[in-house]
């Protein structure tokens, strides 16, 4: 066996001990499914909602960590997501959108005008979990186009068609 042939084997070893590493595999909590996320949760707003968005600024969506209440016309809960709830937050200088989708850390392009959205290719981390809506959120995401508020809540839309609904966290 030749020097580089060793250098290799080591190389792909360490290679492979620090992917094990990394990789970060969980169990999922349940948690009561009574419980509310909080109060605002309750308020009534469904995807039949089709009122337009009343005008807003992309800086009304900055320094702000979006935490999803909503998706569609369902209520989140630590249930379905078992780690932690999806939450977003807008770089408006950057043109660029992050957060977290329930499993994965996730960012990209956004453009945003006063109650538009353009989200571009988003980028994830692939972390693995096992029942988690993660696709749904990122799906429902990314088809939005519009955003607007109401009652201190980001109400993200299709063509004036509610998808999610997220209260500020921060």
């Amino acid at each position: 066996m030749n020097y580089s042939t060793s250098l290799r084997k080591i190389f792909y070893t360490l290679l492979f001990t620090f992917a094990l590493i990394g990789c970060k595999c969980h169990k999922s909590t349940i948690i009561n499914t009574s419980e509310a996320i909080s109060p605002i949760s309750a308020i009534e707003i469904t995807s039949s909602n089709t009122t337009p968005c009343h005008s807003a600024t992309p800086l009304m969506l900055e320094n702000k960590k979006w935490q999803l209440i909503r998706m569609e016309d369902k209520s989140v809960s630590l249930l379905a997501f078992s780690n932690e709830i999806p939450s977003v937050s807008f770089s408006v200088g950057t043109s660029y959108i992050q957060g977290y989708s329930g499993c994965n850390q996730f960012g990209g392009n956004c453009l945003m005008g006063n109650n538009t959205l353009d989200i571009g290719q988003l980028i994830a981390t692939k972390r693995y979990c096992i029942n988690v809506p993660e696709p749904e959120f990122l799906n429902l995401l990314k088809r939005c186009n519009q955003y607007c508020f109401e009652q201190e809540l980001l109400l993200l839309k299709e063509n004036d068609v509610t998808l999610l609904v997220f209260e500020s966290s921060n």
